[in-house]
């Protein structure tokens, strides 16, 4: 029996936590229709997903991975699985996504099995939002080297996006976009893709199971804004030492809820989205200016051999 593998690449921001936990829950009943969604890495962090799998492509040990996936093919044959269905937005890395296209050519030839990438796409604006959010909790110095210049970072993250987009649609990846996929479908259309069957059974929670990680980010959004750009958020002036400091220790003794706080978040989520929208809107100018000059040299090269 030839075992078809399925590379869900994520990528970030895309609903993929959901979709591993959803998987990860669902996976002795995906056992009896022939999907297996193998287990991860012994003593990996992130057991619900193929994150640690994506680590041995990113530090070179693609002999190491390649060794892995030969024994899940025997683990799917063993148990009568048709499909081996692997997870984790870390595949759509830039430094994993190289290997990975080694991998799945070597799957396609080598292995003679068939091999589907799913690509989640999602809206520049949202998604570019959604990973401010999280590199700002995560990391409050990210946008250090745009010079804190949020409009630069969005128009280097659409670049990023878009060459993204173009490397999976060379490997023949299938790209459905996030925004015409209710959630509680999410996981059952996934496997649909990549399967061929039907998943009715299966549903995706509600609500994103990662949006807890984040429920400190508005804090650290504005308590950001404040203290690296020196800049308020409410009315976007310039804050004097004593002005920023005084309103850090507001934000502090807010709550989520409160009125105040709630005014001080809204105005910042307008104008960062804004300079987001700008950001994605250069990068589409740049590239289509792009785009014709390189029209216009390859219609130049073709007429150059007819000059006396």
């Amino acid at each position: 029996m030839s075992v078809r593998f399925v590379f869900h690449v994520g990528p970030h921001k895309t609903g993929t936590t959901s979709v591993q936990v959803t998987l990860h829950a669902n996976r002795d009943r995906l056992l009896r229709d022939g999907v297996l969604y193998p287990p991860t890495l012994p003593g990996a962090e992130h057991f619900t997903s193929h994150a640690a799998l994506t680590s041995l492509l990113a530090r070179g040990k693609t002999s190491e991975f390649w060794d892995w996936l030969q024994e899940t093919r025997q683990t799917a044959e063993d148990r009568g699985c048709h499909t081996v269905f692997l997870s984790s937005e870390g595949f759509s890395a830039k430094r994993v996504s190289v290997p990975l296209a080694q991998v799945v050519r070597r799957i396609r030839h080598g292995m003679r099995s068939e091999c589907r990438l799913i690509y989640m796409k999602r809206s520049l604006p949202a998604a570019a939002y959604s990973m401010m959010v999280q590199r700002l909790h995560n990391q409050a110095g990210f946008l250090h080297g745009f010079e804190h210049d949020l409009r630069a970072w969005a128009r280097m993250f659409a670049a990023q996006k878009q060459g993204e987009e173009q490397f999976f649609q060379r490997l023949g990846a299938v790209l459905p976009q996030l925004e015409t996929v209710p959630r509680p479908e999410m996981t059952a259309r996934l496997l649909a893709i990549g399967t061929d069957r039907s998943f009715p059974d299966i549903v995706t929670g509600e609500e994103g199971v990662s949006a807890a990680k984040f429920a400190g980010t508005p804090a650290v959004l504005l308590s950001y804004t404040l203290r690296v750009m020196e800049i308020v958020a409410h009315g976007g002036t310039m804050a004097s030492p004593q002005t920023h400091l005084a309103a850090v220790a507001l934000i502090a003794s807010l709550k989520l809820d409160d009125e105040a706080f709630a005014a001080l978040l809204c105005d910042f989520e307008v104008a960062a989205r804004r300079e987001i929208a700008l950001g994605i809107e250069d990068h589409a100018q740049t590239a289509t200016s792009d785009g014709l000059f390189d029209r216009l040299k390859r219609a130049f090269r073709m007429l150059v051999p007819l000059a006396p």
